[in-house]
């Protein structure tokens, strides 16, 4: 039996403590007769983030068969998200085994994605604090200047297949015409 002797001298089983299962459910507002084999630890981070609006967003983007990769749409989500005022400067995102949890992809997808944004100088990623917005909401011109970069490509890339080539074909034949373009000499003004 294990436990401590009281002054009276019966034994006392020690209660839960605040990191074993009981606590953490205690804590969550579930019963403590909930043990942690009913509930996985994804049910835990789902229910914290379930109501993340960056989520709700991706649900429905990868719903509707989206033929583009996680990753992209990731990116383009969050992004659209900051243009548009929904995410703000200085707010926290999901983590990134959050977010593969809640939508069923890899973790290395959404880092991937994650450090793309972090390249673009979207997001920033505090170690030990997580991940935050860093970038303010662009102006309405740089909004739509984005926007219309991004039906270019998408335009460019549904052309490219309609001719029978794929994105790998058309991402060699922009490699060839940067290079040519550097060896070229520049025109004077």
């Amino acid at each position: 039996m294990t436990g401590r002797l009281t002054r009276t001298g019966k034994m006392k089983r020690p209660g839960p403590g605040p990191f074993s299962p009981a606590g953490v459910f205690r804590r969550a507002g579930w019963p403590e007769r909930t043990r942690l084999r009913t509930f996985p630890v994804h049910f835990l981070l789902e229910r914290r983030m379930e109501h993340h609006v960056v989520l709700g967003r991706l649900r429905e983007r990868l719903a509707g068969g989206a033929s583009e990769p996680v990753a992209h749409l990731i990116v383009e989500t969050l992004w659209l998200a900051v243009v548009d005022g929904t995410l703000s400067s200085g707010e926290r995102l999901p983590t990134a085994r959050q977010i593969s949890v809640a939508l069923n992809v890899s973790p290395r997808t959404v880092e991937r994605a994650y450090r793309q944004l972090e390249h673009r100088g979207v997001i920033a990623t505090r170690r030990g604090e997580g991940t935050f917005v860093s970038l303010a909401a662009p102006s309405e011109e740089e909004r739509a200047r984005h926007e219309a970069f991004a039906t270019l490509c998408r335009e460019t890339v549904e052309r490219t297949r309609s001719l029978g080539f794929d994105l790998d074909e058309l991402m060699d034949a922009l490699l060839d015409y940067r290079a040519t373009e550097r060896e070229s000499p520049k025109e004077e003004r």
